[in-house]
C-alpha cells in the first residue's frame, strides 16, 4: 500500500527498502556493538582475578579496608562507585 503512493517521497522510501537484497539486510543485522563500559570493566575484573588466581601476590589495595574481614564484599556506596574487596586466602572468587 506505501509502496504504491503517489507522494514521492513515500514511494521512493519505500522502493529502497523493497530493493534491498537479503544478504544486506542480513549484515545490517549482524554488525558487532561497541562494547559498553559495563561489560569492559566486567571484563578487566575477569583478566585480573584470573591473574590473581595464579600468583600469590602479598596484598590487593582497596579503596576502604575490609574490617569484617569477609572473603569478597561488593557494594555499591552513595557515589555510585563499585568497591571490590578481595582476601587473598580466599581460593575461589565469583563474580556475578
Amino acid at each position: 500500500m506505501l509502496k504504491e503512493s503517489r507522494l514521492d517521497f513515500i514511494y521512493d522510501l519505500f522502493e529502497r527498502v523493497g530493493s534491498r537484497n537479503s544478504e544486506e539486510t542480513l549484515k545490517m543485522g549482524t554488525a558487532r556493538r561497541k562494547p559498553t563500559v559495563s561489560s569492559q570493566f566486567r571484563d578487566s575484573l575477569h583478566s585480573l582475578m584470573g591473574t590473581l588466581s595464579v600468583s600469590n601476590p602479598f596484598f590487593v589495595r582497596c579503596i576502604k579496608p575490609n574490617n569484617e574481614k569477609v572473603s569478597i564484599i561488593y557494594y555499591i556506596s552513595m557515589s555510585f562507585t563499585l568497591h571490590i574487596y578481595i582476601n587473598p586466602k580466599s581460593p575461589t572468587y565469583h563474580f556475578t
